[in-house]
C-alpha cells in the first residue's frame, strides 16, 4: 500500500507576527500532484478546500490561491468568542454549569467556582464548603461567583445556570458609599 506523506509547509512569519500559512497543509501523495489543503474551523462549522499544483499551474499559484481562499473564508466565518468558549458545557462537566466543580479533598466536600482562563489574567478560584453552607447554598454561591468572574471579563451570562438564581448584587465600595454614588 503506498504511503501518503503529509507535512506542514514551513510557516514564515508575517510582519504582524501571525503565521502566513495558518490552516494550510501541503500534501504529497505518490502518483498524484502536490496539493495544498485549507481547513478552517469556526464554532461548529468546518470548511475545506484543496488546491492542486496541476490545476493551478504551479506550486506558487496553488499556494497563492489557497491563501486567498483561506483569507476570504476567515473574513466570512466569525471566530468563536472567548465568552462563548468559556460558557460551553464540556462532556466531562458534572455540575451542568461551566466553571463550577464539585470537589472532595481530604474528606472535605465543596463547590468550586473557577474564573475563565484568559490571556494576561491569573485564573481565580473560590471554594464554598458544603458542610458550612449546605449542598444547595454552596452550589448557588459557586454559580454566582462564576457569573461574577465572567462579568468581570466580559458581559455575558452562564448558560444552564439555575433559573431561580438571583442576579448578583455587588455592594458599593466604601469610597463610592461616602461619595453618595
Amino acid at each position: 500500500m503506498p504511503t501518503t506523506e503529509t507535512h506542514a509547509v514551513p510557516r514564515p512569519e508575517t510582519e504582524s507576527g501571525t503565521r502566513k500559512l495558518y490552516a494550510i497543509r501541503r500534501v504529497d501523495r505518490p502518483g498524484t500532484s502536490l496539493q495544498f489543503i485549507v481547513q478552517v474551523r469556526r464554532q461548529m462549522e468546518v470548511r475545506t478546500r484543496t488546491f492542486s499544483v496541476s490545476a493551478c499551474g504551479s506550486e506558487e499559484k496553488a499556494l497563492e490561491a489557497a491563501v486567498r481562499w483561506r483569507d476570504e473564508t476567515l473574513r466570512v466565518m466569525e471566530p468563536m468568542l472567548r465568552s462563548v468558549y468559556a460558557s460551553q458545557v464540556r462532556p466531562n462537566n458534572t455540575s451542568g454549569v461551566p466553571g463550577v466543580i464539585r470537589c472532595v479533598v481530604n474528606e472535605r466536600t465543596y463547590w468550586l467556582a473557577v474564573s475563565p482562563n484568559t490571556t494576561g489574567r491569573r485564573r481565580r478560584t473560590k471554594a464554598f464548603n458544603i458542610e458550612r453552607y449546605g449542598e444547595k447554598e454552596a452550589f448557588r454561591l459557586a454559580v454566582q461567583t462564576r457569573q461574577r468572574y465572567l462579568q468581570e471579563y466580559e458581559a455575558y451570562r452562564i448558560p444552564n445556570a439555575p433559573k431561580d438564581l438571583a442576579p448578583i448584587e455587588v455592594p458599593p465600595t466604601t469610597a463610592r458609599a461616602r461619595a453618595g454614588g
